[in-house]
């Protein structure tokens, strides 16, 4: 059986999951379960691989939301009204996010990425999710801090009380960064940089997961509260995950996907 399913978890009420490439009907390059609308798969396989990767969760894909991401760092508030917003359609995704949260049964936030992080937030004291789209540009923005807090004014949400899963993305391994990179992070989290920056044979490297993890538990999230598999790498399994920058820029996208039951 095609491994379709990324460290599928339940926890209370809520579902989440990463997909992996596989177990789709796409034909390469975005062979097999890609999920995105905008990489130039063709809309009806998109749907069909959605439909097979929500079955596997036991969510219902029409309630998902995603959004039309930018490597930027708005969080969006998800409601009735909103729910279900680029579920089957990519021309009413969200527009220009890159976080979203909710705390309402029965949706679900969908996160695509081919190296970047996807990160999974659940409170479980007040039945609040976010899902986040961290690349460098996010991590920079702390945007996994950022949608703590918008669920902190929204929901009540505490730092010390959320549970945050960080699935599969490019890992220090194989994330080479130049001194562009360097010198922005250097400005603006100069603590983090020295903790996850890895030299190896005169290049750079940024450890994400690390760079995250570090972030979160400035703010007050516990440690022992964020999971993940920080030794998997989108590049290095490229049989397994799509990875941007191992396969030149055209690929197909995985997801990242928390959900409150009904």
């Amino acid at each position: 059986m095609k491994k379709m399913l990324f460290n599928k978890r339940i926890s209370g009420q809520v579902i989440q999951g990463f997909s992996t490439r596989e177990g789709g009907v796409s034909p390469p390059p975005f062979s097999s379960l890609n999920l995105a609308f905008h990489v130039g798969d063709r809309p009806e396989f998109v749907r069909e691989n959605r439909h097979r990767f929500f079955a596997a969760l036991g969510l219902d894909l029409q309630q998902s939301t995603w959004a039309n991401q930018v490597h930027g760092n708005q969080v969006a508030i998800v409601d009735r009204r909103t729910a279900g917003s680029g579920a089957l359609d990519p021309a009413d995704a969200l527009f220009g996010i890159d976080a979203m949260v909710t705390n309402l049964p029965g949706i679900s936030l969908g996160i695509m990425v081919a190296d970047c992080l996807p990160i999974l937030i659940y409170d479980p004291k007040h039945q609040a999710i976010g899902a986040v789209h961290a690349g460098w540009r996010g991590t920079l923005s702390k945007l996994a801090a950022k949608t703590i807090t918008v669920m902190g004014e929204e929901f009540s949400t505490k730092p010390s009380d959320c549970q945050v899963t960080i699935g599969p993305g490019i890992g220090a391994c194989c994330f080479q960064v130049k001194s562009d990179v360097i010198a922005a992070f250097q400005d603006q989290l100069p603590q983090v940089l020295q903790d996850c920056l890895v030299y190896r044979d005169g290049t750079s490297f940024l450890d994400l997961y690390q760079a995250n993890s570090l972030i979160l538990q400035g703010i007050g999230v516990i440690g022992k509260n964020i999971l993940g598999d920080s030794t998997s790498c989108t590049m290095c399994e490229q049989n397994l995950f799509f990875s941007y920058r191992g396969a030149g820029g055209v690929t197909g996208r995985q997801a990242g996907v928390i959900g409150i039951m009904e």
